[in-house]
């Protein structure tokens, strides 16, 4: 059986630069980066694949029968792609030689699900973790002005579990953080919050993230970053690598940490690299706001939300308002005001025929 999926779990992360907003939701739309693809119903799913064993040749992965991807190479993930909810067998095999089948197993897909398959672990023998796919719920919140959102998978297998600090933000600065909580990854796959702040540093966007575990989805300002990994709970500025990500406003990331570290002492040649996944996002759909219109929110609303034609609306038309037409206001025509004293050109021509024969 494939895993269980692992939610985006809680993580630690602080700020004089970031924003230490967690963001991760359920029962949303699916944003814009998977349009193109077949109008959803309401058992439709999204799912990619991505590869990150670092000593697996080339898969192809077929899902009952049928080739759903081919030929996905180390570091590559495919483009979303619709499942209807149910369970799957899924095989997993090497291109070159189909026979050779690294894993196969079911997949149970829910309801309006966006999941990221990662292929994680190793397929030589002797290897010192074994092949497992694990899949991931792509459940963030679009972010909104000025932020990125981002997540963090580790699949490095000779790393250990790992501290994400930030050594550089969008404003060029090396920030230093003023309260770093930490945290405790559980056998879930989750990092639980629970020490006591730390006083110095560069600022921490996860800590101690285990080998397939995943980071729950955190809002940062968009920009360009410079991120340094290094052992969990070491409290210097050693670093064991450094990385660069650029994060676009709006959008919504995953970093999957994956590759050898020490490539010379392991069955693969794959050296350490980070992956920047962009993701789906959701935004929340309501039924009505009470207050404001769609054009104000942003969000998009059904057509009982409150929005009225212009026959509803307070906006009435010239027959109902209190702006008359003429026969109904008191400006009077000619012939309506002869009753108070205003003559009509025959009336003053007669009275002056009068005038003259006197």
């Amino acid at each position: 059986m494939i895993p269980n999926k692992y939610a985006k779990s809680a993580v630690a992360i602080v700020a004089l630069a970031l924003v230490a907003s967690a963001v991760a939701a359920t029962g949303a739309t699916v944003s814009s980066h998977v349009d193109g693809q077949e109008p959803a119903s309401q058992d439709t799913s999204y799912l990619r694949v991505v590869h990150t064993s670092p000593d697996a040749p080339a898969v192809n992965v077929t899902v009952d029968n049928e080739t759903l991807v081919s030929n996905v190479s180390f570091g590559e993930a495919t483009e979303y792609m619709n499942l209807t909810a149910g369970t799957y067998n899924v095989t997993i095999s090497a291109t070159d030689n189909p026979a050779a089948v690294v894993f196969d197993g079911n997949l149970t897909v829910e309801p309006r699900e966006v999941l990221t398959v990662t292929a994680t672990g190793e397929v030589s023998n002797g290897a010192q973790t074994s092949f497992q796919p694990v899949v991931f719920s792509d459940n963030a919140w679009t972010p909104g002005e000025g932020q990125a959102a981002v997540s963090l998978v580790h699949a490095s297998p000779d790393i250990g579990n790992v501290d994400v600090v930030v050594l550089e933000g969008p404003g060029g600065e090396d920030t230093n953080a003023t309260a770093t909580p930490t945290a405790t990854a559980t056998a879930a796959g989750t990092a639980t919050a629970t020490g006591t702040p730390a006083d110095t540093g560069p600022p921490v966007l996860a800590e101690n993230v285990s080998f397939r575990n995943v980071t729950d989805y955190v809002n940062v300002p968009a920009g360009n970053y410079t991120l340094g990994i290094r052992s969990a709970g070491d409290d210097g500025m050693n670093t064991l690598t450094t990385v660069e990500v650029s994060l676009e406003e709006g959008e919504t990331y995953t970093a999957v940490a994956a590759g050898y570290l020490i490539p010379s002492d392991e069955p693969g040649d794959q050296q350490f690299t980070v992956i920047l996944l962009e993701d789906a996002s959701m935004s929340p759909h309501f039924p009505s706001a009470g207050t404001e219109t769609p054009e104000e929110t942003g969000t998009e609303m059904p057509e009982e939300a409150g929005t009225e034609t212009p026959e509803e609306t307070g906006t009435e038309t010239p027959e109902e308002t209190g702006t008359e037409t003429p026969e109904e206001t008191g400006t009077e025509t000619p012939e309506e005001a002869e009753g108070e004293g205003t003559e009509t050109p025959e009336e003053e021509e007669t009275e002056t025929e009068t005038a003259t024969e006197s």
